[in-house]
């Protein structure tokens, strides 16, 4: 849960803040390789288990985390979307 926080905290501002979008996802990817990379044990302890393992309540948590990263980089990609960015290589 520390590893998603120290993912999620930096780049929280920028769910609201009319930056540009290309920068704003540069940022949200150096910052979850950065965190990744530097807790390889941990990251590779939590791809190898399954959400299964977890007590509800820590389900919930980590599901919780994983939801709201991933509507601060959707909305990223729209804001781009919206200013004609084109980014081809994400699906929906």
């Amino acid at each position: 849960m520390d590893e998603m926080n120290q993912i999620i905290q930096p780049i929280s501002h920028l769910e609201y803040e009319d930056g540009d979008p290309v920068e704003q996802l540069r940022l949200a990817i150096l910052v979850h390789l950065k965190v990744a990379l530097s807790h390889r044990r941990s990251a590779k302890m939590v791809h190898d288990s399954s959400l299964d393992s977890l007590s509800p309540a820590n389900r919930r948590v980590i599901i919780s985390m994983r939801d709201t990263y991933d509507r601060i980089v959707r909305k990223v990609i729209r804001r781009g979307q919206k200013k004609g960015f084109s980014f081809r290589w994400m699906r929906n």
